[in-house]
């Protein structure tokens, strides 16, 4: 998923300068929000910073092209896997995506600061679908390859992911989750309304430039 804009190492002087640029912008943002009286900025800021080392050290970076991620879980000898990707705050709003909890507006706020001053995603949120074969068979299809990652973290769970890159593949996926009527919020209602308020507040800012 797009879950960071992240620069890479051929432009060592451009990143530091956006580096410092982004640090310099989301402090700013963090002392501000910290001030008025929500913590969720001033929590951000070393996020930020940290996000940053790690792209100007070249750990993370940004993938070419747009793809889905296969990511399998293993703990205790039992095994979860699932789809990594995108989906549309518009899917959130018009309530093909389910909620079953209520959230509250000082835990959304923290979470819309941490999200609007790092400009990502730090925390999946676990989406439910009903089966379907058509992604059943891609995802055992891919799983056959070697994945890209493969290890055990310290609190002993390991991680496997693979890339979907194949546009064919891609375009497979997005048409059976068009015709799947609803997904379910199997956990992270607060990740997932405070991720759609920073996309509706950037989208009426924009709005706004544009009417201007």
């Amino acid at each position: 998923g797009q879950s960071a804009s992240t620069a890479t190492m051929a432009q060592p002087q451009k990143n530091k300068t956006k580096w410092w640029q982004d640090a310099i912008w989301g402090s700013i943002i963090g002392f501000i929000n910290g001030f008025l009286g929500s913590g969720g900025g001033m929590i951000a800021v070393p996020i930020l910073e940290n996000l940053k080392k790690l792209e100007t050290d070249g750990i993370c970076k940004q993938d070419s092209t747009e793809n889905i991620y296969i990511y399998r879980q293993i703990m205790d000898g039992r095994s979860q896997t699932g789809l990594v990707g995108c989906v549309s705050i518009d899917d959130y709003m018009n309530n093909i995506i389910k909620k079953h909890e209520l959230t509250r507006a000082d835990k959304e706020q923290d979470r819309i600061n941490h999200v609007d001053i790092c400009n990502m995603q730090t925390g999946p949120i676990f989406l439910a679908y009903r089966a379907n074969e058509v992604l059943r068979e891609i995802v055992n299809k891919v799983k056959e390859e070697k994945p890209v990652y493969d290890f055990v973290s310290e609190d002993g769970i390991g991680h496997r992911v693979w890339i979907i890159a194949c546009e064919e593949q891609i375009a497979q996926i997005q048409d059976a989750f068009d015709k799947i009527p609803a997904v379910y919020i199997a956990d992270g209602h607060h990740r997932c309304a405070s991720a759609a308020k920073v996309g509706l507040k950037r989208n009426v800012l924009v709005l706004r430039l544009v009417s201007s």
